[in-house]
C-alpha cells in the first residue's frame, strides 16, 4: 500500500545515497478507536535512522504520513525532529450523500486527502 518502499528512502547525507532504518516505539498496539484515542507522535531523524514514538498505532501512522510529506521530488529527506499532536480529538468531515450523489472515485479521493492532512477517516 501507501508506505511500500518506505524504508528505502534516499537521504541527503554528504550528497550520497543511503538507506534509513525505521524503528517504532509504540506504547499500545490496540487498534480500537474511541474519542480518547491518542494520535500524538514524535519523529527523531538522525544519520541513517528514523525513530517513531507514539502512544498508539494511529500516531505511528500519522508520523509515517508526515515523513512521506517531507520527501522531495528527487527522493531526498532532510533530517528533522517532529513532535505533533492534534488540537482536537475529532477532525472529520460530513458528506451528505442523501442530498447529493458522489461517485465512488470522488469519495475515495476525499478519504485519501483526509488521511493526507491527518483527519479522522
Amino acid at each position: 500500500g501507501r508506505y511500500d518502499g518506505f524504508v528505502a528512502l534516499k537521504t541527503d547525507l554528504s550528497r550520497r545515497e543511503s538507506e534509513m532504518k525505521v524503528s517504532f516505539d509504540v506504547a499500545s498496539y490496540d487498534e480500537e478507536l474511541s474519542a480518547e484515542t491518542d494520535y500524538s507522535y514524535e519523529v527523531v531523524m538522525e544519520s541513517g535512522k528514523v525513530l517513531i514514538k507514539s502512544r498508539s498505532v494511529y500516531g505511528a501512522m500519522y508520523a509515517m504520513e508526515s515523513i512521506t510529506q517531507l520527501i522531495t521530488e528527487d527522493g531526498t529527506l532532510s533530517l528533522v525532529y517532529i513532535k505533533d499532536a492534534p488540537k482536537f480529538n475529532w477532525r472529520g468531515l460530513m458528506v451528505d450523500s442523501g442530498r447529493r450523489f458522489f461517485p465512488v472515485p470522488t469519495i475515495e479521493n476525499l478519504l485519501d486527502t483526509m488521511s493526507y492532512v491527518k483527519m479522522n477517516v
